[in-house]
């Protein structure tokens, strides 16, 4: 009998505010994931072309984040990303 492995889920956060990235990452620490971060538009568009993510996370608050949305799930048919989260700011403290 074959023997199941778990693995880590992976997820995409881009935001160009490292506080925004931190708060997200820290929002669902407990969970299996292996988090990759960016605040570069051009690497995140990379790693969405070439990286099946778990789930991506992109702040809506940044230009560019609104410019990576149609990337992520570029077709109904193709189901490259499983699970998208779009935030703006506002809820996220400075401190």
């Amino acid at each position: 009998m074959q023997e199941l492995h778990e693995r880590n889920l992976e997820a995409l956060i881009f935001s160009d505010d490292k506080k925004v990235s931190a708060r997200c990452a820290e929002a669902f620490s407990e969970l299996p994931v292996d988090w990759v971060n960016t605040e570069d538009s051009s690497m995140a568009s990379k790693l969405l072309s070439s990286t099946n993510f778990d789930f991506v996370i992109l702040d809506l608050d940044s230009p560019s984040g609104t410019t990576l949305l149609p990337q992520v799930r570029p077709n109904s048919a193709d189901r490259q990303h499983a699970v998208v989260l779009a935030i703006t700011g506002g809820g996220i403290d400075a401190d």
